[in-house]
């Protein structure tokens, strides 16, 4: 029987959350890169955490899931869940329905304010 020690486990997901974050980080600097390159390196940091520790208080866990609301934030502004102008944000995020179900929903309607600008 194969037994794993918590500092194990742990040591595996740190490197897990590593690697996702440098996956984040490379698709944040393809798909937004006039953004990510006012940020200094200490705000780029801080942006990455603040994000996942918004992203994952709302219930978003997958990678897919995070990565669109970092889009979301780059695309609306940081706090978009925040301004008037996009209420239905935040009654998404805080909605009953599965995770995946939310970020669908949340996709759809910025794709839609979008094409009406």
């Amino acid at each position: 029987m194969l037994l794993i020690k918590h500092k194990q486990l742990k040591a595996i997901t740190n490197s897990r959350r590593e690697l996702f974050i440098q996956r984040l980080r490379e698709h944040l600097e393809k798909f937004f890169p006039d953004i990510i390159k006012l940020l200094t390196a200490e705000e780029y940091n801080s942006f990455m955490d603040i994000g996942t520790k918004r992203a994952t208080a709302y219930g978003l866990e997958t990678e897919y899931q995070i990565m669109v609301y970092f889009n979301i934030m780059l695309t609306l502004g940081v706090n978009f869940e925040k301004n008037k102008k996009h209420k239905w944000a935040d009654k998404i995020l805080h909605d009953k329905s599965d995770a995946k179900m939310r970020v669908e929903t949340l996709l759809r309607r910025v794709e839609s304010e979008l094409k009406n600008k």
